[in-house]
C-alpha cells in the first residue's frame, strides 16, 4: 500500500527597523574659518555664525552637517515563505 502525503506552509512576515541617532552640527572646510559677530572664533549652532574665506585667490570648500536626534533611517521589508512537502510512504504487509 502507498501513501502521498502533501503538505503546505505559509508564512509571511514584516520588519519594521527604525535606527536612531543623536544630534549632529559639524563643519568642515579648506581656506575657510567661522567667525561670531564679535569676529572671534564660535560654535557653529551660534546665532550670527558667518563663514568667511581665508584666502581669496586659493580654492577653498565648506560642508555644514546639522541632524536632529532621532529616526536616521527606516527600513521595511515584507516577504512571504511558502514551503511545499511531499511524503510518500510505502507498506507492506505479509503473514
Amino acid at each position: 500500500m502507498t501513501q502521498t502525503v502533501t503538505a503546505t506552509q505559509t508564512v509571511t512576515e514584516t520588519i519594521a527597523i527604525e535606527r536612531m541617532g543623536g544630534a549632529v552640527k559639524t563643519w568642515n572646510g579648506d581656506n575657510v574659518k567661522a567667525l561670531g559677530t564679535s569676529g572671534s572664533a564660535v560654535d557653529i549652532a551660534a546665532t550670527g555664525t558667518q563663514f568667511h574665506i581665508v584666502d581669496t585667490s586659493l580654492p577653498w570648500q565648506l560642508e555644514i552637517i546639522t541632524r536632529a536626534a532621532g529616526i536616521v533611517e527606516t527600513e521595511d521589508v515584507s516577504r512571504t515563505i511558502k514551503t511545499d512537502t511531499v511524503t510518500n510512504t510505502l507498506s507492506v504487509f505479509s503473514q
